[in-house]
Protein backbone atom coordinates (compact mmCIF):
# COMPACT_ATOMS: atom_id res chain seq x y z
CA UNK A 1 0.00 0.00 0.00
CA UNK A 2 1.33 3.45 -0.93
CA UNK A 3 -0.02 6.49 0.89
CA UNK A 4 0.77 10.05 -0.14
CA UNK A 5 0.59 12.63 2.63
CA UNK A 6 0.98 16.39 2.18
CA UNK A 7 2.75 17.48 5.35
CA UNK A 8 1.31 20.63 6.98
CA UNK A 9 3.65 23.59 7.57
CA UNK A 10 5.65 23.30 10.78
CA UNK A 11 5.18 19.54 11.14
CA UNK A 12 8.37 17.50 11.42
CA UNK A 13 8.87 14.70 8.87
CA UNK A 14 9.47 12.11 11.60
CA UNK A 15 7.26 10.04 13.81
CA UNK A 16 9.03 10.82 17.08
CA UNK A 17 10.84 13.92 18.32
CA UNK A 18 12.09 15.23 21.63
CA UNK A 19 11.35 18.80 20.61
CA UNK A 20 7.67 18.65 21.53
CA UNK A 21 6.61 19.64 18.03
CA UNK A 22 3.91 17.95 15.99
CA UNK A 23 5.06 15.05 13.85
CA UNK A 24 3.54 12.90 11.14
CA UNK A 25 2.42 10.47 13.87
CA UNK A 26 -0.14 13.08 14.95
CA UNK A 27 -1.81 12.80 11.55
CA UNK A 28 -1.49 9.14 10.60
CA UNK A 29 -3.50 6.45 12.34
CA UNK A 30 -1.87 3.24 13.67
CA UNK A 31 -3.70 1.24 10.98
CA UNK A 32 -1.20 2.46 8.40
CA UNK A 33 1.84 1.63 10.51
CA UNK A 34 3.81 -1.54 9.99
CA UNK A 35 2.19 -4.26 12.06
CA UNK A 36 0.84 -1.78 14.63
CA UNK A 37 4.35 -0.62 15.64
CA UNK A 38 3.51 3.07 15.33
CA UNK A 39 6.23 3.48 12.71
CA UNK A 40 5.40 3.95 9.06
CA UNK A 41 6.03 1.27 6.52
CA UNK A 42 9.08 1.80 4.35
CA UNK A 43 6.91 2.64 1.33
CA UNK A 44 5.11 5.27 3.36
CA UNK A 45 8.36 6.89 4.44
CA UNK A 46 9.48 6.97 0.84
CA UNK A 47 6.21 8.47 -0.35
CA UNK A 48 6.22 11.21 2.32
CA UNK A 49 9.83 12.09 1.52
CA UNK A 50 9.13 12.10 -2.18
CA UNK A 51 5.99 14.20 -1.74
CA UNK A 52 7.88 16.71 0.40
CA UNK A 53 10.56 16.95 -2.30
CA UNK A 54 7.98 17.31 -5.10
CA UNK A 55 6.14 19.99 -3.12
CA UNK A 56 9.40 21.94 -2.73
CA UNK A 57 10.11 21.58 -6.46
CA UNK A 58 6.58 22.73 -7.34
CA UNK A 59 6.84 25.77 -5.06
CA UNK A 60 10.19 26.66 -6.62
CA UNK A 61 8.82 26.13 -10.13
CA UNK A 62 5.93 28.49 -9.41
CA UNK A 63 8.09 31.39 -8.25
CA UNK A 64 7.15 34.41 -10.35
CA UNK A 65 9.30 35.41 -13.29
CA UNK A 66 10.00 39.04 -14.09
CA UNK A 67 9.41 40.01 -17.72
CA UNK A 68 10.51 43.23 -19.41
CA UNK A 69 8.31 44.43 -22.27
CA UNK A 70 10.22 47.01 -24.28
CA UNK A 71 8.43 49.48 -26.50
CA UNK A 72 9.60 48.71 -30.04
CA UNK A 73 8.12 48.69 -33.51
CA UNK A 74 7.54 44.94 -33.08
CA UNK A 75 5.69 45.19 -29.75
CA UNK A 76 3.29 48.09 -30.26
CA UNK A 77 0.16 48.80 -32.24
CA UNK A 78 -0.21 52.32 -33.53
CA UNK A 79 -3.63 53.88 -33.93
CA UNK A 80 -5.83 50.77 -33.72
CA UNK A 81 -6.88 47.83 -31.57
CA UNK A 82 -7.23 44.41 -33.21
CA UNK A 83 -8.35 41.31 -31.35
CA UNK A 84 -6.36 39.05 -33.69
CA UNK A 85 -3.05 40.88 -33.27
CA UNK A 86 -0.37 38.48 -31.98
CA UNK A 87 0.55 38.95 -28.31
CA UNK A 88 3.76 40.83 -27.58
CA UNK A 89 4.35 38.75 -24.44
CA UNK A 90 2.95 35.61 -22.83
CA UNK A 91 3.12 35.25 -19.08
CA UNK A 92 2.03 32.85 -16.36
CA UNK A 93 -0.28 33.76 -13.52
CA UNK A 94 1.67 35.54 -10.80
CA UNK A 95 4.49 36.74 -13.04
CA UNK A 96 5.70 40.34 -12.82
CA UNK A 97 5.79 42.60 -15.88
CA UNK A 98 7.97 45.70 -16.26
CA UNK A 99 6.36 47.62 -19.15
CA UNK A 100 8.12 50.37 -21.08
CA UNK A 101 5.76 53.19 -22.09
CA UNK A 102 5.86 56.19 -24.43
CA UNK A 103 4.23 59.59 -24.60
CA UNK A 104 1.25 60.05 -26.88
CA UNK A 105 3.15 62.43 -29.11
CA UNK A 106 5.62 62.36 -32.00
CA UNK A 107 9.24 63.49 -32.08
CA UNK A 108 8.14 66.43 -34.25
CA UNK A 109 5.46 67.44 -31.76
CA UNK A 110 7.93 67.25 -28.88
CA UNK A 111 10.49 69.29 -30.83
CA UNK A 112 7.85 71.99 -31.50
CA UNK A 113 7.17 72.04 -27.75
CA UNK A 114 10.88 72.76 -27.12
CA UNK A 115 12.14 69.30 -26.14
CA UNK A 116 15.77 68.91 -27.29
CA UNK A 117 16.31 66.16 -29.89
CA UNK A 118 18.67 64.20 -27.58
CA UNK A 119 16.00 64.11 -24.83
CA UNK A 120 13.36 62.40 -27.03
CA UNK A 121 13.25 58.62 -26.51
CA UNK A 122 15.08 56.72 -29.22
CA UNK A 123 12.34 54.07 -29.25
CA UNK A 124 9.73 56.75 -30.02
CA UNK A 125 11.78 58.01 -32.96
CA UNK A 126 12.23 54.46 -34.29
CA UNK A 127 8.54 53.60 -33.93
CA UNK A 128 7.34 56.74 -35.72
CA UNK A 129 9.79 56.11 -38.59
CA UNK A 130 9.18 52.33 -38.87
CA UNK A 131 5.44 51.97 -38.19
CA UNK A 132 3.97 53.39 -41.38
CA UNK A 133 1.45 52.52 -44.07
CA UNK A 134 -0.79 49.56 -43.26
CA UNK A 135 0.99 49.05 -39.90
CA UNK A 136 -0.49 52.32 -38.69
CA UNK A 137 -4.19 52.72 -38.00
CA UNK A 138 -6.36 55.81 -38.30
CA UNK A 139 -6.06 56.73 -34.63
CA UNK A 140 -3.07 57.85 -32.62
CA UNK A 141 -1.20 61.08 -32.90
CA UNK A 142 0.35 62.60 -35.99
Amino acid sequence: MLIAFNKPFGVICKFRTELGRRTLADYISPEVSCMGSGYPCKKMTLSVGLLTFLTAVAVHARSPQVHRLETTAATIVYGYYWSEAPPALRIASGDVIDVDTLLTNTPEGLAKAGVPHDRIQTSLKEIVSQVTGDRRGPGGTS
